[in-house]
């Protein structure tokens, strides 16, 4: 209802073709939210806390009705922003996310992409998503999940595929110790 009075006022002020609207959350429900099947929610790396729908209004740049499976993950706002304003920023800082504006065009065109996640606020956990592959450490349970054909996190694949499950492993070691060490919150 919110959402369809902003659209309103915006349609209302005469901006509505050049202006860029977008919704999303920065992760999943908290207690009393509907994650449907997927597992987690709020603060944690089950696909219930990252994966999320998101809609994006741009008149100019994107058919209205446009649906995309493209995954994508909140530092892609900002980079998709400065693009689309033609901003003369867009390429000359360095941003953790891509410009998914070209793909959004084209929604029936995604890219294989690489994410990393870590939290210590809950319990420690730890991902990274590469392609359909994701790693996944829960305190000090590991799992191996293809998402493309278990998007439910219902079958670790870690001890049937050993082989995938320490590249996964491995991919996120490495980009782990390029960041810098997780903070230690008191209780």
């Amino acid at each position: 209802e919110n959402l369809g009075r902003i659209l309103q006022a915006v349609r209302d002020s005469g901006l509505e073709q050049n202006t860029m609207i977008i919704l999303t959350s920065d992760n999943g429900g908290e207690k009393f939210s509907d994650m449907g099947a997927y597992k987690g929610g709020k603060m944690q790396l089950w696909e219930g806390g990252t994966r999320l729908p998101a809609a994006i209004a741009c008149i100019e740049v994107i058919a209205p009705n446009t649906k995309s499976l493209q995954p994508v993950i909140t530092m892609d706002w900002t980079a998709t922003i400065l693009d689309a304003s033609k901003s003369v920023y867009a390429d000359t800082i360095a941003l953790d996310g891509i410009s998914v504006l070209d793909l959004l065009k084209q929604s029936h065109q995604s890219i294989s992409r690489t994410f990393y996640w870590r939290t210590s606020n809950r319990v420690r956990a730890d991902a990274l998503r590469e392609g359909n592959w994701k790693y996944l450490r829960v305190d000090h349970d590991e799992f191996l999940f293809n998402l493309a054909d278990d998007p439910y996190e219902t079958n670790n694949l870690k001890d049937t595929m050993p082989s995938k499950f320490k590249e996964i492993k491995t991919a996120f070691l490495k980009l782990d110790k390029q960041m810098l060490a997780p903070l230690v919150l008191a209780r």
